[in-house]
């Protein structure tokens, strides 16, 4: 049965990860955009996540970074191998270290090619 369910330009990912870790929940977070995510906890902490083929920690960063889309909650018992080895805490505060990372690179370049065209 599906405990919580919602849109993702509603609510952020990382909001629906937080309450799931201070709630201590266990089951399996289902997340469509353009692909499909998985994202696996147990007692709150995420254990694994997937898309497609791929798993750990790249898959969960990734899915961390989709703006919009569904997702579903449903309390399932999870007895996996902790492939994330990380408290949710962390890894959403290392998830916002890199997009910020990534948006300063993106505006770098866009300066540096502003540099480029008025040097030519």
């Amino acid at each position: 049965m599906i405990t919580l369910s919602g849109r993702l330009d509603k609510i952020s990912l990382g909001s629906i990860l937080s309450f799931l870790e201070m709630e201590k929940k266990s089951g399996l977070l289902i997340v469509k955009s353009l692909q499909t995510g998985r994202i696996f906890l147990n007692k709150g902490e995420v254990v694994d996540a997937t898309i497609n083929k791929l798993s750990g920690l790249l898959s969960l960063y990734q899915i961390l970074n989709w703006k919009s889309g569904v997702f579903e909650f449903t309390e399932i018992k999870v007895q996996m191998f902790n492939k994330i080895n990380m408290s949710t805490t962390n890894i959403l505060l290392e998830a916002a270290c890199m997009a910020d990372e990534a948006r300063e690179y993106v505006r770098r370049s866009n300066e540096n090619e502003k540099f480029i065209s008025v040097s030519q």
